[in-house]
Order: C-alpha cells, then sequence, then structure tokens
C-alpha cells in the first residue's frame, strides 16, 4: 500500500510513465503510417510503370505504323522516279536519233528465226556470268517501238495494289512485295526496263509481240494450273518497262537460303521430298514446251513451314526442242562442261546436270563446282556420309557425258527416289 501510495504521490515518475506509453503508442502509428504509405507507393508506383509501359507499346506501335507508311511511300516514290527516269531517257533517246532511220536493214525481228538443222535459233549471249566466272551484260536486244501516247502508263494498272517493300533489286530489274486490294492476296510485282528485255516473240492471241518470259510463263501457267511453278497473275507492258504480277507464297524464303547460307545440309528424307518436287516442276515446264534453263537453288522458293517449292523465274528460258542450243543464258555455276569445251548443249542433259547440283547443294550444304575449270575436270568430292543410292544418283545427274544423264522421267525412277 505505502508503495502504490508513494507512486500516486510521485508526479514526476508518473508523467514519465505517461510519456512513455505516449512514444510506444506514437511509434506504433508511425510503423502503421509508414507501412500503409509504403504500400501506396508501391501501388502507385506499379500503376506508373504500367501506364509507361502501356505508353511505350502506343508510342512503338505509332512508330511502326509510321515506319510502314514511310516505307510505302518510299517504295512508290522510287517506283515514280524509275519512271521519270525512264522517260526522260526514252526522251534523249528519240532527240537523238531525229536525223537517223528509226528501222536498219540489219534490224531484228520481234520473232525468233526458226531453228535449223534442229540446232535452237537463239543466239543472244545472256549469262549471269560468263565461261570464266566474270559478269556479262546481255546485248543485241530486240524491242518494239511505239510512242509514249500509245500505252498506258503502267503507275495506273498499279491502283489496284498496295506497295509494301522492295524485296531485290539488280540490274534493270527490281521485284517489290505488295497486296492485291481487292482480296488481301500477296503478289509479287517484277518490274523490268523495256530495254533489258532480250527477245520478243508474236504469242497467239497477242496483238503484239510480247517478252520471251512473259509467253513461257503464260504456257507453263495455262490451265490446268501446277502447284510447283510460281503463277503469272498479269502483266502489262509500255514504251519503257515490262511488268509482271507474279504470285508469292508467304512465308517462304530461297531454297538457296534455307540450306547454302544457313551451312546446314538435309537430311536425306526433306531432301528426297523436295528434291521431287523440283524433279516434277521441270517435269511440268518440259510438258509444256518450257525449257527453263537456270535451275538452281535460288530459282526455288520453299514455303515455311510445310517444305513446298515453286519454281520461279523464267527470264533466261526458250523454247523446248530437242536440238542444240549455241547460247547459254544462266549461272555458270549450273552450266554443263559441254558449254565450256563446245559451246553448245542439249536442253535434257544440261537440265539434268543442273539437277544433279541442286541434290548435290541439298545433301551437302555447298556446290560441287565453283569456277570453269572445276566443271571441266566434274571430280565431285562429298563433303559428308550420305547414301550410296544418293550418291549413285547425283554422278549420274553430273556425268561429264551428256547422253549418260538421266532424264526427268529416269531420275523420278531412281532407286533413291522410290526409297
Amino acid at each position: 500500500m505505502n508503495g502504490i501510495s508513494n507512486f500516486k504521490k510521485n508526479k514526476p515518475l508518473r508523467r514519465y510513465l505517461k510519456l512513455r506509453r505516449l512514444k510506444v503508442a506514437m511509434k506504433e502509428e508511425i510503423q502503421k503510417m509508414k507501412s500503409l504509405l509504403e504500400m501506396q507507393m508501391q501501388q502507385l508506383r506499379q500503376e506508373t510503370m504500367d501506364q509507361m509501359k502501356k505508353m511505350r507499346e502506343e508510342h512503338s506501335l505509332e512508330l511502326q505504323k509510321v515506319q510502314q507508311a514511310w516505307s510505302r511511300e518510299k517504295d512508290e516514290l522510287f517506283l515514280l522516279f524509275r519512271r521519270w527516269k525512264n522517260i526522260e531517257n526514252h526522251r534523249k533517246e528519240k532527240l537523238r536519233r531525229v536525223d537517223t532511220p528509226v528501222f536498219q536493214e540489219d534490224s531484228k525481228t520481234c520473232s525468233p528465226e526458226p531453228a535449223k538443222d534442229g540446232a535452237n535459233a537463239d543466239t543472244e549471249q545472256n549469262e549471269d556470268q560468263d565461261p570464266d566466272g566474270e559478269s556479262d551484260e546481255c546485248n543485241n536486244h530486240s524491242q518494239l517501238l511505239c510512242d509514249p501516247e500509245d500505252a498506258q502508263d503502267w503507275t495506273h494498272f498499279l491502283d489496284g495494289y498496295v506497295v509494301e517493300s522492295l524485296l531485290s533489286q539488280g540490274g534493270h530489274v527490281e521485284v517489290y512485295a505488295a497486296r492485291r486490294k481487292c482480296d488481301n492476296l500477296p503478289v509479287a510485282i517484277k518490274i523490268m526496263s523495256r530495254d533489258s528485255v532480250m527477245e520478243w516473240i508474236q504469242y497467239p492471241g497477242e496483238r503484239q509481240g510480247i517478252p520471251l518470259e512473259i509467253a513461257l510463263m503464260k504456257m507453263v501457267c495455262r490451265p490446268p494450273n501446277f502447284s510447283g511453278v510460281i503463277q503469272l497473275l498479269d502483266w502489262c507492258t509500255d514504251p519503257y518497262d515490262v511488268l509482271l504480277i507474279l504470285e508469292r507464297p508467304e512465308p517462304c524464303m530461297e531454297l538457296h537460303y534455307f540450306v547454302v547460307e544457313r551451312e546446314e545440309y538435309l537430311e536425306e528424307p526433306l531432301a528426297r521430298d523436295i528434291f521431287q518436287q523440283i524433279v516434277e516442276a521441270v517435269q511440268h515446264c518440259h510438258s509444256r514446251g518450257v525449257f527453263h534453263r537456270d535451275v538452281k537453288m535460288n530459282n526455288i522458293l520453299i514455303q515455311i513451314p510445310n517444305h513446298q517449292i515453286k519454281l520461279i523465274d523464267f527470264d533466261c528460258g526458250a523454247h523446248l526442242h530437242g536440238g542444240d542450243y549455241s547460247s547459254f543464258r544462266g549461272t555458270s555455276k549450273y552450266a554443263p562442261p559441254e558449254w565450256f569445251t563446245k559451246k553448245r548443249y542439249q536442253a535434257v542433259p544440261a537440265t539434268a546436270w543442273s539437277l544433279g547440283i541442286v541434290l548435290y547443294g541439298l545433301v551437302c550444304a555447298t556446290l560441287p563446282f565453283h569456277n570453269r575449270e572445276e566443271t571441266i575436270n566434274g571430280k565431285v568430292s562429298f563433303s559428308r556420309n550420305i547414301s550410296l543410292e544418293c550418291r549413285d544418283l547425283i554422278l549420274r545427274c553430273l556425268s561429264l557425258s551428256p547422253s549418260d544423264r538421266p532424264s526427268p522421267e529416269d531420275i523420278l525412277k531412281h532407286s533413291w527416289m522410290t526409297t
């Protein structure tokens, strides 16, 4: 009792204890407020980060749209500039020849000369590379002459398409990715200078001569269609340019990039499936009277992921016949040895040679020959182990004797193809 009474009488002690309890209560309250504030700050920070992320995504999407629009505008401006340049060149050429007769006695006609003694009348030299591996532009151009006022401007022809991007460019040719407005169909637009067209021919149903490439594509694309060959959807010509609207499968890539550029050879079952499609595409061309003349991995598109192929680019093609061809239009690494030694070759053996190089590339991820000397020598060394049947088919296709090479029909009957 004395202790309690003393405590009650001790005012400083009671004040100290009261202040101590108040301090503890304040400390607890401050801790609660601090926790609440941290939670609110964390929530605010998260909301701010989410808003910033959303803004970045919106800005990125807007930037992407601007870039795509700019890319389309750039490509359209490039097309218009190319059009203006061709018109200007045509005007200068017309002024230069104002006092010169348009048709000379030795001028070439639009139709090819008839073959003599089974030989091809195709005499223009149009190699991607000459026999020594040097690049060589085509010459002896044959063209139809007309005034600009007499033909429709192909820029109006393209009003039905939306140009997306430039796919490739080289020499006198540009290829653009585009879409047809009416059904959003992906297409490729190939534009080439009229002066670069090597040969014009009369084609049934056409009032004027048309480029040989278009004629050959019309031959291979007429019904019934064949899925292994790229389809010609539309085309037009004017005094300056030739324009082709082509099928564009997507997604796809060149077979060369699918295999060689990745340095990844294909296992034989996949290589067999792809090679069979290529041979069937070549066989279809031959059945329509067309000699592609430039079968190579760069001229074969492969769709991802179903591995369906499309044979493209008939620019180097010719009408198929059983005689000798006295000029080569294609790629020298795929040219047969008889072209280098005799300056002559036949369609079926030359095609077998190029098919052998393609098959070698599929299973070895490289090419067997890299120059004229290696091609003439004809020695094939395999960079990896492959089956005896596959090796036999490659060696048959790459035989130095043209008569020993198989036809497309014989290739499809080979034991490796039927395994």
